[in-house]
């Protein structure tokens, strides 16, 4: 402060003078509980100071505003000479000392000219400034223009302000609440509120890659604002390239005695890249393993002519089968297991693990499993919706398949002995699709 003394209490009001950063300031207004407006003394620079002295002050720069130019008497068009002129007629009696200049007549000259009371005021004062029929003359270059800003700097300085500190977080604040927050501070300042489509636009005009990776991150930023450009290579024929992935289900598996909730079921697909054709699937209730990709890269090489008949269904065909190139898969702890390489190993089947964190590199698969998790809107599953109770309106049971076959494993209703026997041991190999035991037809 400028005393020799610094007191131990100051009271933060306006009028009062402070100091930040060797500079004295006269305060304004009060933004906020942390924040006030304030002068500097020296320049004349209004800024934003927070409470504290915390950081730099944000400098409010000076609105850049247009020096209002006489108009150049050589460019002004008879049409504009005859406004001026007819503008000079409509307030000539506001003129005159002896009419009485009371709101009915600024009212009754307005409504006249199809103009506001305000604008009216405006012209008697332009031209008891000057005198000059000039000064009537349409401004049209001095009303700003097409999304050019209004507002006082103040004002700009308080939303810059709040979407910085308050809605570009990763607290993911709404619009709604942004446009209260700016009201709110500017009310305390005793500023002129803006619209809040004023500040509605100026959001969609700054809404962009980095506001988006400030309030959700790398990934979400890219997914919305960069495209997917390329393909992926070497996926020039059939089985050439195999994705593989599990998802979970949002079907909640119930006992069929008691009708009570088991969990739900982790379903285990694989794609072929170049024809977009699912080739084999495992439903289990266990959590992914290697296991459950064994499973289902089996079903996926072997016919699965017995697997639908024992099932049956005898009216659609699955001809898809056959050992893959290429197994295509995210860097899951199951697929990177010593079993699913020597098993690979055998048929000569090449792993290739997409990068970590990045499921645009497995957009086939990925696809394909929300493709997977929407059947619940179908019409055979309305009853799970959530406001039901799975233990009351289930949809599916947890089953054993009674069929001659040997034992089956839950749900899948196909035996699975023989091939987790194999994918139990990596020195075993698996089962060529011709010499496949149609009674050991994965899931």
């Amino acid at each position: 402060m400028k005393d020799s003394t610094t007191p131990t209490q100051y009271w933060v009001t306006k009028g009062a003078t402070i100091t930040n950063g060797g500079r004295e300031y006269v305060i304004l207004n009060l933004a906020d509980v942390n924040a006030v407006f304030a002068r500097d003394v020296e320049t004349g620079n209004k800024v934003l100071l927070k409470m504290g002295d915390i950081g730099p002050p944000t400098v409010v720069e000076a609105k850049s505003v247009a020096k209002t130019a006489e108009p150049e008497l050589l460019d002004v068009t008879e049409y504009e000479w005859a406004i001026a002129q007819k503008r000079r007629q409509w307030i000539e009696p506001l003129l005159l000392s002896r009419y009485q200049r009371s709101n009915a007549l600024y009212d009754a000259i307005a409504a006249e000219a199809q103009v506001s009371r305000a604008t009216v005021y405006r012209w008697v004062t332009a031209y008891r400034a000057t005198g000059t029929l000039s000064s009537l003359l349409p401004m049209y270059r001095n009303r700003g223009g097409k999304a050019k800003p209004r507002i006082t700097p103040e004002v700009e300085a308080i939303i810059a302000k709040t979407l910085a500190e308050f809605h570009d977080t990763d607290q993911h604040a709404s619009i709604a609440a942004t446009v209260k927050e700016i009201r709110r501070l500017c009310s305390n300042a005793h500023l002129k509120l803006p619209a809040a489509n004023t500040i509605r636009i100026r959001l969609d005009q700054t809404n962009g890659p980095e506001r988006t990776l400030l309030r959700y991150g790398a990934a979400v930023a890219h997914a919305k604002h960069q495209p997917i450009k390329g393909v992926i290579p070497d996926a020039d024929w059939p089985l050439s390239i195999v994705q593989i992935d599990h998802t979970l289900l949002p079907v909640m598996i119930v006992d069929d005695k008691h009708r009570k909730s088991i969990k739900r079921a982790w379903i285990t697909l694989a794609i072929d890249v170049f024809s977009r054709v699912c080739l084999g699937m495992y439903l289990s209730l266990e959590a992914p393993s290697a296991m459950s990709a064994g499973m289902c890269i089996s079903h996926a090489i072997l016919p699965k002519d017995d697997w639908l008949r024992r099932r049956g269904i005898v009216s659609v065909d699955w001809n898809m089968w056959g050992v893959m190139g290429i197994l295509h898969m995210d860097n899951a702890r199951e697929f990177r297991g010593d079993m699913l390489k020597s098993a690979c190993r055998v048929y000569d089947i090449d792993i290739h693990l997409r990068p970590v964190k990045k499921p645009r590199y497995g957009a086939h698969i990925e696809r394909l499993m929300g493709t997977t998790v929407l059947f619940r809107n179908s019409r055979d599953f309305l009853q799970l919706a959530d406001a039901m109770s799975p233990r009351y309106h289930a949809a599916a049971s947890f089953f054993y398949s009674q069929s001659p076959h040997p034992p089956c494993s839950p749900i899948s209703g196909a035996s699975d002995t023989a091939i987790s026997q194999h994918l139990a041991s990596s020195q075993s190999n698996w089962p060529k699709p011709a010499e496949a035991n149609p009674e050991a037809g994965p899931t």
